[in-house]
């Protein structure tokens, strides 16, 4: 089925495709047989199982079901699907399809798709790669081209990149609370009026007290994964002698969330006023000194890498030389930052002297808070989806 013919199956004008137009249509999708016929058609059985052979056991997504599962390898593979996967089917049907077709596609910079785009079918006669790549990220895809062309390369190492979407850094955590003033000290009091002689000496300001720490930050996101594609090339140009490059990816984890500030340390209470009656005082009390800042809280720990699904490819096999099929791992996440310290609480201000008396001396501040440990990074990292070529 050539492009023209694909794109009047669903309904798309050929007329104007003929004449150089574009036609970009949503398709509904309220069977899983319909949705299968635009993801997986063209594939030989032997590529349905060794789809289904090379399907990663952990899941597409965090919390994703076996239903989900079952169904990526119904439509790619032979698969069946049990009771309980129709009764799910129940809940994410009907669902829309993206479906573009032109007769050329020409990429002098990148195309992106998604992230989490809605299934996307690419039908094209020719494309060339003139500086640019096709991106696709965590997006099912079906790419058909009876022509690819590769004229030059460009900033990224390859030209099709199947890949996931690093999962969303985790939240800062929350800053440490703050404490009240600390208590002031008492003040001296004259034993008789006018008489300050044998007063009690006024109290020193009472310590701070060190800062409530920073929250932990929260945790970095798993990352989404790659999502299964299945790329058919009828012909390929390698009159440049540069051969055509797919890549994969699956998504890294998030980074962890930066801890929370500490807490301003207490500020200190003032000293206590000294006796101040009739002609007479006495000197005032020492302010006291700050409390320390909070620790800065613990950084997040970082998210895990998730494991990137199948890539079905259809080749010519007199041009299997200039097909180069590269992956990389999708990292976990690094922890996050330790929260920085809290601010050192304020010194407590001297209490006031008597007649003829001096002040009280002004305390010490309080020292800044620490800050606060790293998280811990992710621990697991994801693998690529794995490729199943089929040269013709």
């Amino acid at each position: 089925m050539n492009y023209l013919e694909r794109a009047e199956l669903h309904g798309q004008n050929t007329d104007n495709l003929k004449s150089g137009g574009t036609e970009d249509t949503i398709i509904p999708v309220d069977s899983v047989e319909k949705l299968k016929d635009l993801l997986s058609d063209g594939m030989s059985d032997e590529q349905r199982n060794n789809f289904i052979d090379s399907t990663p056991t952990t899941s597409l997504k965090e919390g994703q079901s076996v239903s989900l599962h079952n169904l990526t390898n119904h439509i790619y593979g032979t698969g069946q699907l049990s009771r309980s996967d129709q009764e799910y089917l129940k809940k994410i049907l009907p669902v829309k399809a993206n479906l573009k077709s032109s007769a050329n596609l020409y990429l002098n910079k990148d195309m992106i798709i998604g992230p989490s785009a809605a299934p996307t079918v690419l039908n094209y006669d020719t494309i060339t790669f003139d500086g640019g790549s096709l991106l696709v990220l965590s997006t099912a895809l079906k790419l058909n081209a009876n022509n690819i062309v590769v004229k030059s390369n460009g900033p990224n190492p390859y030209h099709i990149g199947i890949l996931g979407t690093q999962g969303t850094a985790g939240s800062t955590g929350s800053p440490g609370g703050s404490h009240p003033t600390a208590q002031n000290g008492h003040n001296s009091s004259a034993p008789s009026p006018g008489i300050c002689t044998g007063a009690s000496a006024p109290g020193n300001g009472g310590n701070g007290i060190t800062g409530y720490s920073g929250g932990i930050g929260y945790p970095g996101h798993v990352g989404l994964a790659s999502l299964p594609a299945n790329i058919v090339v009828n012909n390929y140009s390698s009159s440049t002698g540069l051969p055509l490059i797919i890549h994969t990816q699956s998504g890294a984890g998030g980074d962890g969330g930066t801890g929370g500030t500490g807490g301003p340390g207490q500020n200190a209470g003032k000293g206590g006023n000294g006796c101040d009656s009739g002609c007479e005082g006495t000197d005032g009390a020492t302010g006291g000194t700050g409390g320390t800042g909070g620790t800065g809280g613990v950084g997040g720990t970082g998210g895990n890498g998730v494991d990137g699904q199948v890539i079905s490819i259809t080749f010519p096999a007199a041009e299997k030389a200039n097909l180069q099929l590269t992956s990389a791992p999708a990292l976990p996440g690094k922890g996050g930052s330790g929260g920085q310290g809290g601010a050192a609480g304020a010194a407590g201000a001297g209490g006031s002297g008597g007649k003829h008396s001096s002040n009280g001396s002004v305390g010490s501040p309080g020292g800044p808070g620490a800050q606060g440990n790293p998280g811990q990074s992710g621990t697991i990292t994801g693998k690529p989806g794995s490729f199943v070529p089929n040269y013709v």
